[in-house]
């Protein structure tokens, strides 16, 4: 826009001043009209101040305005004053150019500046900008609360400061390459090191800034702390690899029983290849000897809480073998069952053992029934034995009973014999003693008794 007055009023102003203010050529180039009046009250003081210093002689740089339109709305402008002559007379010329649609950008992209230094000030993530050579220009003040080390402590240094020595290497050789292969945007994991001593594992993505040769002006990146995740991760890989390493089949389907995790074990017990096997029908393996309502036991149980028991199953080569079977849900957040996970074990060689087992218990059971009869024959022949001594020994008592009796008789008898010899020697001597006696023989009679005794 052109405007030109001398004093107050307005000479001359040019169609795109009439396009944007809205205003008619007469209105503006009347004796009643001056150009303060296109002004707001601020800018009319800035205004005069500003043609003081021209009258002075003073070069006086473009200044901005706001000027008023018909409608009322408020534009920003830049007007550059210069003093001309206008039809031989002094005059002002007012170049003015509209600036709203600049400010309005400037305004936006200062509101998107802010927005982004507090996204990047609060995020959990520490954003920095790296040189080619990776000398740090740029890093978030989080980072702080990330390392331990304030955002001073890394300008101008290099941005491989805290990672850990045996990760090193590894990752100056990354971004070495990735920087000569026309890479945009890479990640990468390693260890980090804090300021207390302490390892920390990160993921940093990194956006390679080109220019229109493709050689990299910049490095942005971002780091982020994954330590949580790489427990998590490594307890993961802990119970992928105990349930790979594990002798029990294991198996995992959805609720359609279609397969979507079959283990070694279950590979080698039924000798599928993986392939063979996941996004196929469990029933695949299920042997049509199993009653019709065990299978349904097996998936009505499963997803409500778990069903254990034994089934018969098949090999890829048809083989059936008894498999002691565990079921059970896997659920979600929201409770709800959405994959079921088998536990199976082939128990041909526990019912082979129980087989053999109880053909020893029945062999068992037989010798011992062979013994019993043999030791109930043996135990009759001792009692009859036994019975048989004892009436020899009663038979025994009761021939002793009667040879003592007749000992005793005997006894009697012979001693009474001797007795009664005796009492009739001892009557005899003592008759003849007492002829002796009468006849004063003493002597003599005593010497003939000794003798006949």
């Amino acid at each position: 826009m052109i405007i030109i007055y001398q004093g107050e009023k307005i000479e001359y102003v040019n169609e795109e001043c009439i396009r944007i203010l809205g205003y008619e050529n007469e209105l503006l180039t009347s004796s009643e009209y001056e150009f303060k009046n296109l002004l707001t009250e601020e800018s009319q003081i800035k205004l005069k101040a500003l043609e003081k210093r021209i009258l002075q002689g003073e070069e006086v740089p473009f200044q901005e305005f706001n000027i008023v339109a018909k409608n009322g709305r408020q534009i920003n402008v830049i007007i550059t004053i210069r003093r001309i002559l206008y039809r031989g007379e002094q005059a002002v010329l007012a170049v003015v150019t509209d600036i709203s649609e600049r400010i309005k950008i400037e305004n936006s992209l200062r509101e998107s500046e802010e927005r982004y230094r507090g996204l990047i000030e609060n995020i959990n993530e520490v954003y920095f900008v790296s040189t080619p050579k990776g000398k740090t220009v740029y890093i978030s003040p989080n980072v702080i609360s990330f390392t331990g080390f304030p955002a001073s402590y890394f300008y101008g240094k290099y941005s491989y400061l805290l990672i850990h020595k045996d990760d090193l290497k590894r990752i100056i050789k990354f971004y070495n390459e990735r920087m000569k292969d026309g890479t945009i945007d890479a990640s990468i994991e390693f260890r980090a090191v804090k300021k207390d001593g302490i390892n920390i594992w990160v993921e940093q993505i990194t956006r390679f800034v080109r220019d229109n040769n493709n050689n990299v002006i910049e490095l942005r990146s971002v780091v982020r702390d994954i330590s949580e995740r790489k427990m998590v991760e490594e307890k993961i890989q802990l119970l992928a690899h105990a349930i790979q390493s594990t002798g029990e089949a294991i198996n995992i389907t959805n609720l359609n029983n279609e397969l979507l995790f079959v283990n070694d074990a279950f590979l080698r017990i039924y000798g599928y290849d993986e392939n063979e096997l996941i996004g196929k029908n469990i029933l695949l393996i299920h042997s049509k000897n199993n009653p019709e309502l065990v299978i349904e036991d097996i998936k009505i149980a499963s997803k409500d809480s778990r069903w254990t028991g034994e089934l018969l199953n098949l090999k890829k080569d048809g083989t059936e073998f008894p498999i002691f079977l565990s079921t059970s849900s896997v659920f979600n957040e929201k409770g709800e069952p959405y994959a079921l996970v088998g536990v199976g074990r082939d128990v041909s060689e526990q019912h082979k053992n129980e087989k053999q087992l109880e053909e020893y218990r029945n062999h068992l059971e037989q010798l011992v029934e062979e013994r019993t009869k043999k030791l109930d024959k043996l135990n009759k022949q001792l009692k009859e034995e036994i019975k048989n001594k004892a009436i020899q020994r009663r038979k025994l008592r009761i021939r002793l009973s009667s040879s003592k009796h007749l000992l005793i008789q005997f006894q009697v008898q012979f001693l009474y014999e001797i007795l009664k010899r005796f009492i009739s020697v001892v009557i005899r001597h003592m008759k003849i003693f007492s002829v002796y006696q009468k006849t004063n023989c003493s002597e003599k009679s005593h010497s003939t008794f000794h003798l006949m005794i």
